[in-house]
């Protein structure tokens, strides 16, 4: 067994995206403040937690949710949970409908920008260049809970 994970995982890390700009920062200092912080995917749970691992991240990490996202999925979570903030980088299927569910939403702009969303507005709140900027806002607005998409 310890083999077929140890293949898992070296197949898993050279395919493993780097790291955005801030990221490991931002979630030491969101940790050690006791903001607790989940990740948002549409991928499978699974993958997402053996990526945290890769990056040595997941101890940082409360909680995965692995969904499609939509309206009611954004609803689902801001109704269920003290989350509180959104952080996203696409403005459609992460931006626009964690706003609308009632978010705060911080837009973290990617590289990989669909030309379907050129037209989409900006509803966010808050717009960062690096995810080490995400503590100061999340700070001085009023502690909560975080959830950030992958």
């Amino acid at each position: 067994m310890a083999d077929i994970e140890r293949a898992f995982t070296e197949r898993i890390r050279s395919s493993v995206p780097a790291l955005r700009g801030g990221v490991r920062a931002g979630l030491e200092i969101l940790a050690e403040t006791g903001v607790p912080v989940d990740v948002v995917t549409e991928g499978a749970d699974a993958l997402c937690a053996s990526i945290l691992r890769i990056h040595n991240l997941d101890h940082l990490i409360s909680g995965i949710r692995s969904s499609k996202k939509s309206k009611e999925f954004f609803r689902g979570l801001i109704s269920t949970s003290r989350l509180q903030y959104f952080v996203g980088d696409q403005l459609d299927v992460d931006i626009a409908l964690a706003h609308e569910a009632g978010f705060k939403t911080i837009y973290f702009p990617g590289a990989f920008m669909p030309e379907w969303t050129l037209g989409v507005a900006d509803l966010s709140d808050f717009r960062v260049t690096s995810f080490r900027e995400v503590p100061d806002i999340v700070l001085g607005i009023r502690p909560g809970r975080l959830a950030c998409c992958s």
